[in-house]
């Protein structure tokens, strides 16, 4: 990440950077450009310019606003049977996960063969029940499109229906 000093009146100023872990200051993470790190992950980061011109012994501060570090996310799909007939009754469950962070919010599009549903997360999970299917092969394809905290995912499966 890089911060831009911004403009400052009077212009000719001297500048410095203070990276800020959820408000806190983050230790020897004092110039304009900061790497994040696996402790950042889930936490909201922004950076503290001060700005001192020589002879004055007022100083400007401006902080940037918070961005949310996004985790990484897993999307598994189970499915209540793999194979049955099309007298029976299916049901998609995808599940999402962000380890080590917080429960995932938001929805989720469960595509099977060429139609889409799409369910509401609760707890981290949903479930879609699907309508009669037919004979053949079916290939289920659940995409989570991300939250504040968690970068986007996909899971598959499928399911056979023999008569």
């Amino acid at each position: 990440m890089t911060a831009k000093p911004g403009t400052w009146d009077p212009a000719d100023v001297t500048v410095s950077y203070e990276w800020l872990r959820n408000g806190e200051p983050i230790a020897g993470a004092t110039s304009a450009k900061y790497k994040v790190v696996k402790a950042d992950l889930g936490t909201k980061l922004s950076v503290r310019v001060t700005a001192s011109a020589e002879g004055s012994s007022s100083t400007g501060v401006a902080t940037s606003a918070e961005i949310n570090v996004k985790r990484d996310s897993k999307t598994s799909v189970t499915m209540n049977r793999y194979l049955g007939t099309s007298s029976q009754a299916y049901a998609v469950t995808v599940k999402v996960s962000v380890p080590g962070g917080p429960t995932p919010t938001g929805t989720v599009k469960v595509k099977v063969d060429s139609k889409t549903y799409t369910a509401t997360l609760s707890g981290g999970k949903a479930t879609v029940k699907l309508p009669k299917q037919s004979r053949g092969i079916h290939v289920v394809v659940a995409s989570y499109s991300g939250d504040d905290w968690a970068w986007p995912s996909t899971g598959v499966s499928g399911f056979i229906i023999l008569r």
